[in-house]
């Protein structure tokens, strides 16, 4: 018997330590659940002044924008680094903003090094791996845009 509950420990401990941390560290983002998609920083700004405050933002910490619809009030940036291993870019984010009643919806998605195809942006995996470092760029993008407050979805 103690056989058993020494492997039901053992296989225990492995799942809940490969499910990821809530906490990303370096980052205050324990209000985000797991498998999070979506940042919406709320403002009380215009859709027009949160528009450009969020083309504005994103050239200035270095993105470059892909697409961008003013009547829709809609960007896209191409890929930028934000992850480096053995200094090269390793992890590569694409994030794409809608405002929708003067709130920022951010969302992205990341590719990494040698891997062509594209992932969403989640919250999830274990801080260090390709899918948190997307996510803490992402998430440090929301929060230095000084909103009102950030809900996830």
């Amino acid at each position: 018997m103690k056989k058993y509950s020494f492997v039901f420990a053992f296989i225990t401990m492995i799942l809940i330590s490969c499910s990821g941390s809530q906490i990303t560290t370096g980052i205050n983002d324990e209000e985000a659940p797991i498998n999070t998609e979506k940042i919406i920083v709320h403002t009380k700004l215009s859709d027009s002044e949160a528009y450009q405050k969020a083309a504005k933002f994103l050239t200035s910490e270095g993105y470059f924008i892909d697409y961008s619809d003013k009547e829709l009030k809609t960007l896209s940036t191409k890929p930028k680094g934000v992850s480096q291993r053995y200094g090269v870019d390793n992890v590569m984010n694409s994030i794409n903003i809608n405002i929708v009643n003067s709130n920022i919806e951010i969302s992205g998605t990341f590719k990494t090094l040698g891997i062509n195809d594209y992932q969403t942006i989640k919250k999830k995996g274990q801080n260090g791996s390709p899918w948190r470092d997307a996510w803490k760029a992402m998430w440090k993008l929301a929060d230095n845009m000084n909103g009102e407050k950030m809900t996830y979805e």
